[in-house]
């Protein structure tokens, strides 16, 4: 009961007091020890994660130590938690019908860790095994949110939630420039930052000798360039040209017309 009162008084001035999440901690090896779980209790503490920790976890390592798991409850990254799913995917609590899981707790030896992300969530579990009802819990944050690429769109199927995914596409005159798909994964990393959208350009032009040239957009799509020559010249070829796209899936764009000169 006295353990209880104390837990539960940690537990609400850390949370009133505190926006990061809180996990408790604790590195209790003694393996001979009767109960883990309240060895854990009574030489760990509720402690606020480093922003870079949105998660708390439990190691649980059984074999090889003695008759009794080791037991060690820590903050995490969702980052690191992902990569012990991808590790092993499979069920981290212990007592579930399927034989196939993580931590069998016989010889010789399993070990099985989990994550949780709410404050406080690894603070009475011993074993990885969720609250009923509800499933392992190994993401769950949002990625971080992206916005629409200037001359852009962009659709999100889920938001910014995990998982999701964005698609992106480009205005008519401008090419995608990175992947046109992020995807935001089981445990809140996202594959790809938003792409670029860049104009489409025709070849530079530059003064014909003995001449000069004006375009209304550079070397844009539909900039619309006017060619002169000096006096005692005249232009051989077309005065006016325009940059247009090659074909709609073309990222390079062509001159109307070849490039005239001063004779």
């Amino acid at each position: 009961m006295h353990r209880q009162f104390l837990i539960a008084l940690s537990l609400l001035f850390c949370f009133s007091c505190v926006s990061a999440i809180v996990c408790w901690e604790c590195e209790f090896t003694d393996s001979q020890a009767e109960n883990p779980q309240i060895e854990c209790l009574g030489k760990g503490k509720l402690t606020e994660c480093a922003e870079s920790q949105e998660a708390c976890g439990i190691i649980l390592r059984h074999g090889g130590w003695g008759d009794q798991p080791v037991v060690r409850k820590t903050c995490i990254s969702l980052k690191a938690c992902g990569a012990n799913h991808v590790q092993d995917s499979r069920p981290a609590w212990v007592y579930v019908p399927d034989p196939d899981r993580q931590c069998t707790m016989e010889p010789p030896s399993s070990v099985c860790r989990c994550c949780c992300t709410s404050n406080g969530c690894n603070t009475e579990r011993l074993y990885c095994r969720p609250p009923e009802g509800e499933t392992e819990l190994i993401g769950g944050l949002p990625c971080n949110k992206i916005t629409r690429p200037r001359n852009g769109m962009m659709k999100c199927e889920g938001g910014f939630d995990a998982p999701s995914e964005c698609t992106f596409s480009c205005r008519k005159g401008f090419k995608l420039v990175g992947s046109a798909v992020s995807k935001c994964d089981l445990f809140s990393v996202r594959d790809f930052e938003p792409p670029t959208c860049e104009p489409i350009l025709c070849e530079s032009l530059a003064d014909p000798e003995n001449g000069s040239v004006v375009c209304s957009r550079g070397n844009r799509i539909k900039s619309r360039c006017r060619f002169s020559c000096n006096p005692g010249y005249r232009l051989s070829g077309d005065s006016l040209l325009e940059c247009f796209m090659k074909n709609e899936a073309s990222d390079t764009g062509l001159w109307s017309r070849v490039i005239p000169i001063c004779e």
